[in-house]
């Protein structure tokens, strides 16, 4: 049955025009900002930088959110953007709109995953001049073809299904970076790397030496990035070959997923570097926002990456695991700060030729214990990384098919039924 939206509302949560006078850090109400509206089932908490305390919550936030609220970005790049509300005690203040359906007509998730669905119908909604924005009434104009609540919480319980397997991909994913960046810490920054005994080297008396200041293992050497690395150039020029399908690695594909896009080559308009099995790419622009990538191959397609990434060929060492945590350290990205050229944001940029100038300590023994050691984590991350994108491809087949009223598939998804939405 069709209504319009602001039929099926039973609160709108907007607190809309003014700031507080202070935020914190830590305190006990995240706000959640428009940057971590992703499109994904929840925002990611871990990456809230405002807090408000409970005098401000109390006194100042006018709307409150209940879990599962339906969040959206009204204003900037990410306008359209949809999540949930992760808790009852998260705030939204500028630039983004909660909805709390009805739910004797409409379920919020399924109101979630409709405004999915019709992204493209709220990005025409645009009326920015300076910046994109989307105003609250046409939002609210919006007409909706809402099934009974017996098929929308069949419709949810397969799709959040699907979005809980790529929410828990994602924490294991996280887990095992984190676990290998510890080890790297231990290994090449603490070294505590095993000795011969299989206890750490460092705290169990391992031999040290001074080199420029700092001690190292008395058998290590300082060397360069590039002493043990090719910088691969190898170029695709999509002008000069037959037009095909190709896996491009762009920085748009990072920050969305970092998952390649399938795209043909014709509408690609410049010069690609092509990438391997071997290949580990960073960007060289603003690495004050790090942007390094253990890329999944596509071994049925061309694989090819943007001109703003640095590719390094770690086939000359097999250290392709070294070189991922390496890249991904804290001394190289800060690096990589201290020698940029350019002004602020994206015209900063670190030349490739500074970039594989890095000194750090070295030993080629350890570093392939290391490889040994590691890369069974970073085999099972693009394992997990494949996995997730393939359930989305599932799921955003899924979406338009439920939104348009064909709901045969859920004739035979019995086993969804009785999973939770709470």
């Amino acid at each position: 049955m069709e209504y319009k939206l602001k039929d099926c509302i039973q609160e709108i949560i907007d607190n809309r025009g003014r700031n507080p006078a202070q935020y914190y850090e830590g305190e006990k109400f995240p706000v959640i900002d428009n940057y971590l509206i992703q499109n994904d089932l929840y925002p990611d908490l871990k990456n809230v930088k405002r807090y408000i305390d409970l005098k401000t919550h109390d006194n100042f936030i006018r709307k409150y959110l209940k879990r599962n609220d339906v969040l959206m970005t009204l204003v900037g790049n990410g306008i359209g953007n949809v999540s949930l509300s992760p808790s009852d005690e998260v705030v939204i203040i500028q630039n983004t709109i909660g909805f709390r359906a009805n739910n004797e007509i409409l379920l919020n998730e399924y109101l979630y995953y409709y405004f999915k669905y019709s992204k493209q119908e709220l990005l025409n909604f645009d009326r920015g001049s300076s910046q994109p924005s989307i105003k609250k009434t046409d939002i609210l104009n919006m007409v909706i073809d809402i099934p009974t609540i017996k098929v929308q919480n069949s419709i949810i319980s397969l799709l959040i299904s699907l979005d809980r397997k790529i929410e828990v991909n994602n924490n294991i994913k996280s887990l095992l970076e984190e676990l290998s960046d510890v080890l790297f810490q231990r290994w090449f920054i603490d070294f505590e790397f095993p000795n011969e005994n299989r206890v750490p080297y460092k705290s169990n008396g391992g031999e040290m030496k001074n080199y420029v200041q700092k001690e190292i293992p008395f058998d290590w050497e300082y060397i360069e990035l590039k002493d043990i690395i090719f910088q691969s150039k190898k170029t695709f020029n999509p002008i000069k070959s037959e037009v095909e399908e190709v896996a491009h690695f762009s920085l748009p594909a990072y920050d969305k997923q970092e998952y390649p896009s399938i795209e043909l080559s014709d509408t690609i308009k410049s010069n690609k570097y092509i990438i391997n099995s071997d290949s580990i790419i960073f960007s060289k622009m603003n690495p004050n926002t790090p942007r390094v990538w253990l890329p999944n191959i596509n071994k049925n397609l061309k694989n090819v990456c943007s001109s703003e990434f640095v590719v390094l060929d770690t086939s000359k060492k097999s250290n392709q695991s070294f070189i991922y945590t390496l890249v991904k350290s804290k001394d190289f990205i800060n690096f990589l700060i201290n020698n940029t050229t350019g002004s602020t944001g994206s015209r900063q940029r670190v030349s490739p030729t500074t970039a594989l100038s890095f000194k750090f300590p070295y030993n080629e023994k350890v570093v392939l214990n290391f490889e040994k050691t590691i890369k069974p984590l970073l085999n099972m991350i693009l394992v997990l990384k494949e996995e997730s994108q393939q359930l989305k491809l599932l799921r955003d087949t899924l979406i338009p098919k439920f939104m348009s009223g064909d709901f045969e598939m859920l004739n035979e998804t019995e086993v969804f039924e009785n999973v939770s939405i709470s």
